[in-house]
């Protein structure tokens, strides 16, 4: 291993960075976590997910969080304070190796641009308000149409590229800690078991999403935490704290 790996930028601007995306990471889990409470509270008091048009528009009427929730609202929000985590480990892992650091984090940005530009949850929201409030049918058979063509197109080729995307990301940066000592072995190949699960994307099954989403929420914890004590630590440059 190059022993340039274990050095760290100690400067006041890295540490600042380390501790965002510490903080990113953390706040992903506890998202997902959330996530998961809601829907399973949301499926035993309103109950399973809808399957038409006219549910799905009286879920998000009635119960906006869980609808919301289904329709990928949490996702939405921890693919985006992701950037940051995967900035951070950029910054913290580039030493180890650059080119794949990078490629990683490349792969996690461009794939979540893809994901946030293909989610259709605000669209159906949007949707499920104007038909509550349409005035005549010719109104409502449009606006259940429009949401129709969003629910055929999901899970659609972009999203799941998207998804594809960001977990090939995740893979690559869990590999770059294999090559630092700044990061656990345990961390690295939870990390890559997680996200190599979750290369489907949209098309996984009920199985394979909830041993996805529970990997993924103890790697980012993982990952959260290392990142802080990191970002935090007053050790010299190239005796970093001991990792997890």
């Amino acid at each position: 291993m190059n022993g340039s790996a274990t050095r760290l930028d100690t400067g006041s601007k890295w540490k600042s960075l380390l501790i965002a995306g510490g903080v990113a990471a953390l706040a992903s889990a506890i998202l997902g976590l959330i996530e998961v409470i809601i829907e399973v509270n949301g499926s035993m008091t309103t109950g399973p997910t809808p399957t038409t048009v006219v549910g799905w528009f009286s879920l998000l009427q009635n119960d906006r969080l869980y609808g919301l929730a289904l329709l990928g609202l949490f996702e939405v929000v921890m693919t985006i304070v992701s950037i940051f985590m995967f900035i951070a480990l950029y910054s913290v892992l580039r030493r180890a190796n650059e080119g794949f650091a990078l490629s990683a984090t490349a792969f996690a940005l461009v794939g979540g641009a893809v994901y946030l530009a293909s989610i259709s949850t605000f669209s159906m929201l949007s949707l499920s308000q104007k038909y509550a409030t349409a005035s005549t049918g010719d109104e409502q058979s449009q606006l259940l149409a429009a949401g129709q063509a969003l629910l055929a197109m999901y899970p659609d080729t972009t999203l799941n590229l998207g998804l594809f995307l960001w977990a090939v990301g995740g893979i690559v940066i869990s590999a770059v800690m294999l090559q630092s000592d700044l990061f656990g072995k345990w961390t690295a190949y939870i990390g890559i078991v997680a996200n190599v699960v979750g290369l489907p994307g949209g098309s996984l099954g009920i199985v394979l999403f909830s041993i996805n989403g529970l990997l993924l929420m103890i790697w980012l914890i993982m990952v959260g935490a290392r990142l802080l004590r990191l970002g935090t630590s007053r050790a010299a440059p190239d005796t970093p704290p001991a990792p997890c």
